[in-house]
């Protein structure tokens, strides 16, 4: 009896997914033991009735070369793009994305700044972009978020900019 070609190709296909499942697990495994959870992000807050919440979307976190934007940094759960909410609690910022178990925190006594621009990066080119710059472990970073609309990411810049340390 022989395969016949739709057999063989969903055997390929079957095995190509398992491969890929294979290296994402082991990229995260790489990450989480090159950049372990830093002692300064603590616990994150849970989010809670009380708390301001936001729908948006988180982008990326990059590393700051003196003022100029780095390479893309991807330790500390900061990998999953995704959609989800932004809350403002009493301790800090936490954006929970959908399907990411670890939250994105980021404590108030962190912060360095925050910024409010029109975005010129793909996928999200022409949006209004909240960036937040903040430091941790001796890294300079700037997570890049959108929000549903425009008042509420001046909203919440205006916000994080009353709690910069």
């Amino acid at each position: 009896m022989t395969a016949t070609p739709i057999v063989v190709n969903s055997i390929l296909v079957g095995s190509l997914l398992v491969v890929l499942a294979g290296v994402w697990f082991g990229l995260g495994v790489y990450l989480r033991r090159k950049y372990p959870w830093p002692a300064e992000l603590g616990n994150p807050e849970t989010p809670g009735e009380g708390m301001q919440h936001f729908a948006g979307f988180y982008y990326l976190t990059r590393r700051m070369d003196e003022e100029r934007e780095g390479a893309a940094f991807l330790g500390w759960s900061l990998l999953f793009v995704r959609p989800g909410v932004l809350y403002l609690g009493d301790r800090g910022v936490l954006f929970k994305r959908t399907f990411v178990r670890r939250p994105i925190w980021i404590p108030y006594t962190l912060l360095r700044g925050v910024k409010v621009r029109l975005s010129d990066r793909r996928r999200i080119e022409g949006r209004m972009a909240l960036e937040v710059d903040w430091e941790c472990a001796g890294l300079r970073l700037r997570s890049i978020f959108v929000l549903e609309n425009v008042s509420h990411t001046v909203l919440v810049a205006q916000w994080l900019e009353s709690r910069l340390s």
